[in-house]
C-alpha cells in the first residue's frame, strides 16, 4: 500500500501519524488498555466484520474528546 498518506491524531494533538496507526504513540499510550485491545482485534478480524473496527475507533475517539489534554500540559 506505498503511497498512502497518513493522518491527524484521531485525540486532536495535531501530530501525523501513519496510515498503519490509529493514533501517534504518545496518545496511543494514553487510550486504556482495553480500548487498545479492541482496536488491535478488531483491525485483525476487519475483512469479516469492518463495522467492528469501526466501532471500536469512535469508542475511542469519544473517549478521547471526554479526556482532553489540556493545552501545555503534556507529559
Amino acid at each position: 500500500m506505498a503511497g498512502m498518506s497518513p493522518h491527524r491524531c484521531p485525540a486532536e494533538c495535531g501530530r501525523p501519524v501513519p496510515w498503519k496507526r490509529f493514533a501517534c504513540a504518545e496518545d496511543w499510550d494514553r487510550l486504556p488498555g482495553e480500548m487498545q485491545a479492541e482496536i488491535w482485534r478488531t483491525w485483525r478480524a476487519r475483512r469479516r466484520d469492518p463495522a467492528a473496527h469501526y466501532r471500536a475507533m469512535l469508542t475511542a475517539i469519544n473517549w478521547y474528546r471526554a479526556h482532553p489534554i489540556r493545552t501545555g500540559v503534556r507529559s
